[in-house]
């Protein structure tokens, strides 16, 4: 799956609100790997 422009702006605005989040549970809400999370932030 790819991610919109806007899905990546989001998953920044929402590690930022909450900076307890993991990249783990992003990678899991979101659908896609780990390093994909960890590349966008």
């Amino acid at each position: 799956m790819t991610l919109t422009i806007k899905t990546k702006q989001e998953i920044c605005q929402r590690k930022n609100e909450t900076l307890s989040l993991t990249i783990d549970e992003l990678s899991s809400e979101y659908n896609c790997d780990r390093s994909t999370i960890s590349k966008i932030l």
